[in-house]
């Protein structure tokens, strides 16, 4: 997960370089487009799913990420106990979010 922090960082500047967070999530996208498929959700391309993806999807993983420590740190709480309750209401949210999406899609 550093990896995400770094690439968040590099997609922050004000550069004209594409920025590499942007490829990551396209080639993980990529992988999981079959799986998609196999569970019968109508998704005939990544581009259907980036926007969902990726700022309902990545994005809170990534802020997560990178604000993790200094949450732990201020709210005085148990790094694996903040780690839990992130990934369950990050899991039942994001859930809500992608059924309400494809849903409105049919």
């Amino acid at each position: 997960m550093p990896l995400f922090g770094i690439l968040s960082t590099e997609a922050l500047k004000n550069d004209d370089e594409e920025p590499a967070l942007f490829r990551v999530m396209d080639n993980y996208m990529e992988l999981l487009l079959p799986s998609f498929v196999k569970v019968g959700v109508p998704v005939s391309s990544i581009d259907e799913l980036r926007v969902p993806a990726f700022f309902f999807g990545f994005a809170p993983l990534i802020l997560f990420q990178l604000l993790r420590d200094k949450w732990v740190d201020y709210y005085k709480v148990d790094r694996e106990d903040l780690k839990k309750e992130f990934y369950r209401v990050f899991t039942k949210a994001y859930s809500v979010a992608m059924q309400t999406f494809f849903a409105a899609k049919t």
